[in-house]
């Protein structure tokens, strides 16, 4: 430890505090388990680190402006979290050829929502109904909407409370147009939303044709 002593509060008592080095510091934080602002905290440990090397060997840095401008970027944009996270990694491997995260030797992030993901085809089967039955019961329920490209493709998007419920996903694939393959899985969240609804409407139907 390269230094240890204390700053004054405002309310008189002192507050200890120590200085690591890189190799200190990186230790122990490594004892620490990889939440979301851990995570974060490495990155920017990392790149904190990255720019005091770089002030060694030369006057000015522009990475740190380079990092503060993309988070403040991505804070307007409303990317946050583990998006955050791999989308700063991502401008500096591509700017300054650094890969901070591949630096801690993380190759996956801790999901921020614990759930498990599922397909239309895992919905069909806790639901017990058809395949082709769950996009249009998920339109119907107001979680998505569809559309069709210029191709006649049908187009799935995700409405507000669909977002609630669901994420779209990059699969890496694209189209022979170029346009990237998306794919949307749902949180098991919506599975007692969707029985509920699928219970109501049984319900309704049970009813106008009681009526009729």
């Amino acid at each position: 430890m390269d230094e240890v002593g204390y700053r004054e509060q405002g309310g008189g008592n002192p507050q200890k505090y120590a200085l690591l080095s890189e190799d200190q510091a990186i230790f122990a934080l490594t004892l620490s388990r990889n939440t979301p602002e851990v995570v974060q905290l490495k990155l920017e440990l990392t790149v904190a680190f990255k720019i005091a090397r770089q002030n060694a060997r030369q006057p000015a840095t522009p990475v740190l402006e380079f990092a503060h401008t993309n988070k403040e970027l991505m804070s307007i944009f409303g990317i946050t979290g583990n998006m955050a996270t791999i989308a700063l990694n991502n401008a500096l491997k591509k700017q300054f050829d650094y890969d901070a995260l591949e630096t801690w030797g993380m190759t996956q992030l801790v999901a921020e929502k614990q759930e498990q993901l599922l397909t239309v085809s895992e919905l069909a089967i806790k639901l017990g109904i058809k395949r082709n039955a769950v996009n249009p019961i998920l339109i119907d329920a107001g979680l998505q909407t569809s559309d069709r490209d210029h191709k006649n493709n049908i187009k799935y998007e995700l409405t507000d409370t669909g977002l609630k419920h669901g994420v779209i996903l990059d699969t890496g694939k694209k189209h022979s147009d170029g346009t990237p393959v998306r794919q949307i899985k749902w949180y098991s969240s919506v599975i007692n939303l969707l029985k509920d609804y699928l219970d109501g409407s049984t319900i309704m139907e049970t009813a106008a044709k009681a009526l009729g």
